[in-house]
């Protein structure tokens, strides 16, 4: 299937239901491969031509639509980076459209249950609202702790104390629809890729440390989160957040040895300084 190149102003709700050809379909392309491992990665590359349709279009941020294996609809990868061109052709880096996600906050809670557990990351998430949740996993009694602000991605697996971790299971991410379940099914031969020689950074286009928001916080002496307010940087429909830690920048206790944690006001007030030396 030729890959569909759609715009970055849209929103995921608006890019899932869009059944156009969107920007126009990338009928130069001469390599289109999607990898995905079990609760891993989800990435697609993309070789295309200088002189193809809509080379000009491919840009960082927008979205390619692409049918990635045989059982589940086309699914979108947002892309990230960009190489300059090499004997003609560009090679095109894109996350699967759940790395959105990874940019999403979510405010440290505390819940039983596999199911409970992932409402109450829906009610503490700070953006990705076009995003549901769904699980199928019958724990109802093992603890699950969000101790400070983190992505969404990196609560649901990949570290100690993550929903895989606790609950066992394995994702399935179907464009906007996340799911943990216990079983996913048949295996569908998809290709795990690891150690791709990559261009050199320097030599591409990329968004992936760009961010559109701060969300500020320390750790007491006590080990809980003393959580600041959303610093805006630039005002978008959907915020790239970055769950910033300034415990290194406060003395938590004094010189008699009593807590005197930071305020929330001052909090935000240091996530201030650290983004006008950021800009």
């Amino acid at each position: 299937m030729i890959p569909i190149l759609l715009d970055s102003t849209e929103t995921i709700h608006q890019l899932v239901n869009d059944k156009t050809n969107g920007i126009g379909r990338l009928t130069g392309c001469v390599r289109c491969e999607v990898t995905e491992e079990r609760n891993g990665p989800y990435t697609l590359e993309l070789d295309y031509p200088v002189e193809g349709d809509h080379f000009s279009d491919i840009k960082p941020g927008r979205v390619i639509r692409v049918k990635s294996n045989p059982d589940d609809p086309q699914q979108m990868f947002r892309i990230q980076k960009v190489s300059k061109p090499i004997r003609g052709n560009i090679t095109v880096y894109a996350n699967h459209i759940s790395y959105d996600l990874s940019k999403v906050s979510v405010l440290p809670f505390e819940s039983n249950g596999a199911a409970a557990t992932f409402a109450r990351i829906k009610s503490s998430m700070i953006g990705g609202n076009d995003f549901s949740l769904f699980t199928d996993i019958t724990n109802s009694t093992s603890s699950f702790i969000n101790d400070k602000p983190q992505s969404f991605r990196a609560l649901m697996g990949g570290q100690e104390g993550s929903m895989i971790d606790v609950f066992g299971g394995e994702l399935k991410w179907d464009n906007n629809k996340v799911s943990l379940l216990a079983n996913r099914g048949k295996d569908n031969g998809l290709t795990i890729a690891y150690g791709k020689n990559l261009i050199d950074i320097n030599q591409e286009e990329n968004i992936e440390s760009m961010y559109t928001a701060v969300f500020p916080y320390i750790i007491d002496s006590n080990q809980k989160a003393i959580v600041g307010d959303l610093q805006t940087i630039i005002s978008t429909d959907e915020h790239k957040i970055l769950n910033l830690d300034l415990s290194s920048e406060f003395q938590n206790t004094n010189e008699s040895g009593e807590d005197v944690p930071p305020t929330k006001e001052e909090i935000n007030a240091k996530a201030q300084e650290y983004i006008s030396k950021m800009i």
